[in-house]
């Protein structure tokens, strides 16, 4: 792709990637389904009780993703998604914005309840990764 547009793509794929040297400049090839989209997606169709993930669902969690981009349109070397260091508030954005859950309800595919109650049950839902520290145990 990169070789086709002569250095003009933004590259994003499912897989982690190296860096792409081409016409003496690195191009950052991004992992964008796996590691945001993903999440927030699942979060939001969960959220919503969605019986159903549609192609709005799909739109909503992807332009969630594009609105965290630090692609400035200026360099083709810019990133397209935020780095992995930003991957758990990226995906509580997409997910807490309710964007996921609110085209499933909207698409009918979710429960009609309000963005505050998709919000609230985003929040109550979501996973940190700490742990209490257990006293006297090996």
């Amino acid at each position: 792709m990169l070789t086709w547009t002569s250095g003009q793509a933004l590259v994003a794929t499912g897989s982690p990637f190296g860096d792409v040297d081409l016409d003496e400049r690195a191009h950052v090839v991004a992992q964008s389904n796996n590691i945001y989209v993903v999440p927030g997606l699942g979060a939001g169709a969960m959220a919503a009780r969605a019986t159903a993930v549609t192609d709005s669902m799909l739109r909503a969690a992807a332009a969630a993703v594009a609105d965290t981009s630090p692609y400035t349109h200026g360099s083709p070397t810019d990133a397209l998604v935020p780095p992995l260091t930003d991957v758990a508030s990226t995906s509580r954005r997409i997910t807490l914005a309710v964007a996921v859950a609110a085209a499933a309800r909207d698409a009918g595919v979710g429960d009609e309840v309000d963005d505050d109650e998709l919000a609230a049950r985003l929040t109550s839902r979501e996973w940190s990764p700490t742990y209490p520290e257990i006293i006297g145990t090996r």
